[in-house]
């Protein structure tokens, strides 16, 4: 069976973003989304992941091969 796909490709274009230091302001920025977009995509990230935080999101998402 194929793995049901967790992360939207934002959501982890996001995360990659987000994982260099860069605010969600400016992630946000950077991918074309206002504040309050990426604010929201950040939240539906921690929310799937499970995660307390967005350090916490990064290391699961790393531990399930979902970003690099």
């Amino acid at each position: 069976m194929a793995q049901q796909k967790i992360l939207s490709q934002t959501e982890i274009q996001l995360l990659e973003i987000l994982i260099t230091g860069l605010s969600i302001k400016n992630a946000g920025k950077r991918l074309g989304l206002s504040e309050y977009q990426a604010y929201k995509i950040s939240k539906s990230i921690k929310t799937k992941l499970n995660a307390k935080n967005m350090p916490n999101a990064a290391f699961i998402a790393y531990q399930k091969n979902l970003i690099k």
